[in-house]
């Protein structure tokens, strides 16, 4: 786009992701074909102010945004936009890239996550329920030969009042008290 804001360069990429022609964009408004509208005046600030002081705090860094389409759907995007001296004025170029694949991933990573904390909390309930009055001493170490679990029967036996005491406890401590 030019100072004024105006579309000066549209290529075939840009025509998929937004549907918009280039026949259709150039010489028009950024603002209006891409910037969902609550961003507009935010835009139109940021362009005045970096022709008083030459500064943008977007400029030249990689940036999430929001863009829109030619419906009017909006899209999540990483945006990196670069300002040419160009003679007595300023080009700006903007490389877009549209994220919604990979926010969908992150969504669904993170529901995936939550429902196997789901499930992992429940086997430790059922664990807990079938293992921890059992009158036996059970313990489990990890690899370290930390004790990670322990039911009540071993906690008196140890001496500990609590699992978490007992997992602030160093191995060889424990061991002490066992010999």
């Amino acid at each position: 786009m030019d100072e004024r804001g105006l579309v000066t360069y549209w290529n075939p990429s840009a025509e998929r992701m937004f549907g918009i022609g280039s026949d259709h964009a150039l010489g028009r408004a950024v603002a209006d074909l891409i910037i969902p509208e609550r961003f507009r005046d935010a835009h139109t600030a940021g362009l005045r102010r970096f022709l008083v002081d030459g500064r943008g705090p977007l400029l030249d860094r990689r940036v999430a945004a929001a863009a829109m389409r030619s419906d009017g759907g909006e899209f999540p995007v990483e945006m990196t936009i670069s300002a040419i001296r160009d003679g007595a004025g300023w080009t700006f170029t903007t490389f877009l890239q549209d994220i919604s694949e990979r926010r969908e991933a992150e969504r669904e990573r993170d529901r995936l996550a939550a429902e196997f904390g789901d499930a992992l909390a429940g086997s430790e309930r059922r664990f807990e329920a079938i293992v921890g009055p059992l009158g036996e001493p059970i313990t489990i170490r990890d690899r370290s030969n930390r004790i990670v679990y322990a039911n009540q029967a071993a906690l008196a036996h140890l001496g500990f009042a609590s699992t978490e005491q007992l997992r602030d406890t160093p191995p060889e401590q424990i061991m002490a008290v066992i010999a």
